[in-house]
């Protein structure tokens, strides 16, 4: 028996469905028509012109998120009705007798970053775009290359089974904010190691398990995650060889776990972390200004949530603290004695920080304490 590549046969796929569109387009002068709509409940494509109108049955093969940057396959979508859906079971037996992962996963994960990209640009007079120039060079140096760019600036570049769809938006966004050309090295190496397989066994992630912050605009959909304020949550992360993966229920029940043994060894791991990391800190008029500088700068602000910081920062801080968390990468610590000092002065950098970083959590004040997190306030952004 013939054994199919994925990346040969999707991109046949691709060529075969062109041809198909075109056909159908030709035959039924799809352009001639005023108005479409679809009912889920008919399983009907309907266009229209006046009185004339055409109807189709079609299925719905899957939906994808712009947030959590996922496509989810329709037979795992309790939303969508079954009329609709039945057909893309096919799919799935197909991806299972093929051995095609892409195909039997509920979701199929996409490197991309969403946040938008508004004024920060790094195009000069010229325009040339510095960052994608360098980005490119760097690539190619691995032996990767950009397959196409579509019309929005998203790169597709394929590697091995994976298409990667990438945006550059972040990178240019934190390359604006510093002029640092390793915003964009790191972002290429995360490329090149960059995998979706997370370990089957519990014994072999466990060690790995952290978590950290988002805003709460993503679409979690199925990843595990707990709201911390009314601006961010904690999402359970993978990050093996310092590449991070969102866990979701299907890891949970791979590893036959419960969420709360996954929190626990977060926390676990959070508190192992922290022992090794350093809390230094600025002295502004005989006032203790904390900074975490962990291992992973990714991990920087989640760290703020380990079970050990308490002890960590009574000493210099007390307890409870206050904490701003404006960015992934970036944290305030400061006294409770010393909070009216301190939350009139630092507003505008974490307002700048949030603002120009490709990866913002939230310009809230948190107060720490033994009952949890508690907002104090916010800086508003203009």
């Amino acid at each position: 028996m013939e054994t199919l590549d994925y990346n040969s046969f999707a991109e046949k796929c691709i060529e075969d469905l062109k041809t198909l569109q075109n056909k159908f387009q030709t035959e039924y002068d799809l352009n001639w028509y005023e108005n479409w709509f679809y009912s889920q409940t008919t399983g009907l494509l309907t266009l229209s012109t006046e009185d004339k109108e055409l109807n189709f049955k079609y299925f719905e093969a899957g939906s994808f998120s712009e947030k959590s940057n996922t496509w989810k396959w329709s037979w795992d979508n309790n939303d969508v009705p079954d009329n609709t859906k039945e057909r893309t079971k096919l799919i799935k037996e197909f991806g299972q007798k093929s051995n095609f992962p892409k195909l039997m996963r509920p979701f199929i994960y996409l490197i991309t970053t969403t946040m938008l990209f508004g004024l920060f640009g790094c195009k000069d007079s010229k325009g040339k775009d510095f960052v994608f120039d360098e980005f490119k060079s760097q690539i190619e140096k691995l032996g990767m290359k950009i397959d196409s760019v579509d019309e929005t600036g998203l790169i597709y570049i394929s590697q091995g089974e994976l298409t990667l769809k990438i945006s550059l938006d972040n990178v240019r966004k934190d390359y604006n904010r510093d002029k640092n050309a390793t915003h964009i090295s790191d972002f290429v190496k995360a490329l090149a190691e960059y995998s979706i397989d997370i370990p089957s066994k519990w014994a072999d992630a466990k060690s790995d398990i952290y978590i950290s912050l988002f805003p709460n605009d993503y679409e979690f959909q199925d990843f595990i995650h707990t709201k911390v304020t009314d601006e961010f949550s904690k999402v359970y992360i993978h990050s093996g060889q310092s590449k991070f993966s969102w866990i979701s229920r299907d890891d949970l029940n791979k590893w036959g776990i419960t969420e709360t043994e996954l929190d626990s060894q977060a926390n676990t791991n959070a508190d192992n972390l922290l022992a090794k990391t350093e809390i230094s800190f600025d002295t502004i008029e005989n006032r203790k200004l904390g900074l975490i500088e962990p291992e992973y700068p990714t991990l920087k602000a989640a760290l703020l949530f380990a079970p050990a910081m308490k002890e960590k920062v009574k000493k210099d801080f007390g307890f409870p603290f206050y904490a701003v968390i404006p960015v992934r990468d970036f944290c305030y610590i400061f006294s409770e004695k010393d909070f009216n000092f301190f939350s009139k002065r630092i507003g505008q950098a974490v307002v700048d920080e949030y603002k120009q970083s490709g990866y913002p959590i939230t310009t809230e004040i948190l107060k720490f304490t033994d009952k949890g997190i508690e907002v104090v306030g916010r800086y508003p952004v203009n």
